[in-house]
């Protein structure tokens, strides 16, 4: 047996640059005209001039739809909210202590906004996904508990596609007609266009059919709503709150997209009163991509979601 003094080494890890790349590459690093960044997809490393980048978040955030600027940082205020949310759950016995101390952050950092370059939409220009970091935010753990809860609905939810070996594993049982066709469609920024109103109707009405009691449903709504509706954020030193959708890097937001999904499918897909629910022979879907198939019906085949 080789003993533990033999695997540590005092000698300096192989460097797989040359002196000349390893110089240039810590020069890049200290260039303030450029960040780095991963792109969206395809796992390539971006490297954006900062207009560019700056350009792109501040187009975004112009949306007055979307977001609001705030005159200065809310931290301290939405704190207060919360801690008065969570210590009336504990009063009230509807979470034990250790939960409760869970979800209190009480010396918060403020959620920081950053894009990732969408390099497959456009090489010279590429448009931003923005993602909201909360690490170590008020959000950050009543994210996670709401995940707790709302994760394991998704998988129930008829459409729900865990991977492509799921989808290509539905497809094995289906014989192509000649009058069936193949449909995709995706749903346009869905994570910043789903109305509070109808996410929150949503998870309402899949908690509301799970073996939870009463008081333990209105808090995660609570928490859910306070989450929405305090979705706050910091870019170049100034403060923003997200006045529609989730927040894409919140640990529910996938949850909470795929159940606004699931309850516009059931009204819309799966219902017996809508026309194109008779035409449909399969519908799958991850998160806002969409497949189907469906026999040739007159039907519309767009759907405003």
């Amino acid at each position: 047996m080789t003993p533990i003094s033999d695997l540590i080494s005092d000698k300096r890890p192989y460097d797989n640059l040359k002196y000349e790349q390893r110089r240039a590459l810590d020069e890049l690093m200290k260039m303030k005209e450029i960040v780095f960044k991963p792109s969206d997809k395809g796992g390539n490393i971006v490297v954006w001039p900062c207009t560019q980048y700056e350009k792109e978040a501040l187009r975004q955030l112009g949306d007055p739809s979307c977001y609001e600027r705030l005159s200065q940082d809310p931290t301290s205020a939405y704190q207060k909210k919360l801690f008065t949310i969570l210590d009336s759950a504990l009063e009230d016995g509807i979470i034990p202590k250790s939960i409760w101390q869970g979800l209190r952050t009480e010396s918060p950092t403020v959620p920081t906004l950053y894009l990732l370059p969408k390099v497959h939409k456009s090489m010279i220009d590429p448009p931003g996904r923005p993602i909201i970091s909360g690490n170590g935010s008020l959000l950050e753990p009543i994210s996670k508990f709401l995940d707790f809860y709302l994760k394991p609905i998704v998988a129930e939810i008829p459409s729900y596609i865990r991977d492509t070996t799921e989808a290509l594993q539905r497809l094995d049982g289906i014989h192509m007609t000649s009058d069936m066709h193949i449909i995709t469609c995706d749903v346009e920024s869905l994570y910043t266009s789903i109305p509070h109103e109808f996410g929150l109707t949503a998870a309402r009405r899949y908690l509301s059919c799970r073996n939870l009691d009463g008081l333990l449903i209105e808090f995660l709504m609570e928490l859910l709503e306070y989450a929405l509706f305090h979705n706050y954020f910091v870019f170049k030193d100034r403060y923003y709150l997200q006045k529609r959708g989730v927040a894409m890097g919140a640990a529910f937001a996938p949850s909470y997209a795929n159940l606004f999904m699931g309850s516009w499918e059931h009204d819309y897909v799966q219902s017996e009163d809508h026309a194109m629910t008779g035409a449909i022979v399969l519908w799958m879907r991850f998160i806002d991509d969409i497949s189907g198939r469906a026999h040739e019906k007159n039907w519309i085949s767009t759907f405003n979601i």
